[in-house]
């Protein structure tokens, strides 16, 4: 079989078959960048984990590796990869796995796991230190304030502009020497994320807007991992997924508590893409 010469980003995380979250969200989004995807489902959720009640899991750990011997059957390039949504502490192992067999590039890790100081419902207190050893892959992870205690080793506190560094530092001495975008911080009546180095942090505000919005943590990812595979440097990935971000958000601030359970509305982000890539198209051609 000849090998398959697109160069592929690979999408990991839980398919969720109600809404636009997690994969399909993350999915979507890539395509609209002109990305070729290449799908590995952790598992697969009839809906997503919050507001629901419990989900009807499909389990796909097997799966996963049967698909995998496929695909070396066809050859694959992966030189990128957005991971999302595990959920368990054995599938950490197997993407890391993944990880080694394809060695993409890019390696952009989600760590999600946690929000608003606490670990999400039914999720396992080894999680955080596995999905440390999984960061260990990454080149560049994304995780809200609370995630960042967790892969630190330190139990979620109060966001402090001050306890970056501590936890910064913390990271590094675990062995985790991916770039840091620490997401979803709320100050000064925006909301931010933060680029950490190890003495200097870029701040990227967006307009704040009250509630929850689910998925946002997916398409954030995405756009990061799309704009990555596009060339663009880290500070300006980071600074367009940002702005990318806040059209996805300002289309979904619409909706009330209940209908944001769904994920997020990307319509007006998708068409916000399409135009990116027009003018991208337009200015190489003059």
């Amino acid at each position: 079989m000849a090998q398959v010469t697109v160069k592929l980003t690979l999408v990991i995380e839980d398919f969720t078959a109600l809404g636009q979250i997690s994969m399909v969200a993350a999915t979507t989004v890539l395509q609209a960048m002109g990305r070729s995807t290449a799908l590995l489902p952790t598992a697969v959720f009839s809906t997503q984990t919050e507001g629901f009640g419990q989900p009807v899991t499909i389990d796909t750990q097997q799966w996963l590796q049967r698909t995998i011997n496929h695909w070396d059957q066809a050859g694959l390039v992966v030189n990128s990869v957005v991971i999302g949504y595990l959920g368990k502490t054995a599938l950490t192992h197997s993407v890391t796995q993944v990880l080694d067999h394809y060695q993409p590039e890019i390696r952009v890790i989600d760590p999600v796991m946690a929000d608003e100081g606490q670990l999400y419902p039914g999720l396992s207190s080894q999680l955080p230190g596995a999905l440390r050893e999984l960061c260990k892959r990454a080149t560049v992870i994304t995780p809200n304030w609370t995630e960042l205690c967790l892969l630190a080793g330190e139990q979620p506190r109060e966001f402090q502009v001050g306890h970056l560094p501590t936890l910064i530092a913390q990271l590094r001495a675990a062995g985790v020497s991916a770039a840091v975008v620490v997401t979803g911080i709320i100050r000064g009546g925006k909301v931010s994320c933060c680029l950490c180095s190890e003495e200097d942090y870029q701040w990227y505000d967006s307009p704040h807007y009250p509630g929850h919005f689910y998925g946002s943590g997916d398409v954030f990812a995405a756009l990061l991992c799309g704009y990555l595979a596009q060339g663009c440097p880290l500070e300006g990935a980071v600074e367009k997924a940002s702005q990318a971000l806040v059209v996805a958000i300002e289309e979904t601030k619409l909706l009330n508590n209940q209908d944001r359970k769904y994920g997020m509305e990307i319509q007006k982000l998708l068409a916000y893409l399409s135009r990116e890539d027009e003018n991208c198209e337009n200015a190489a051609n003059h």
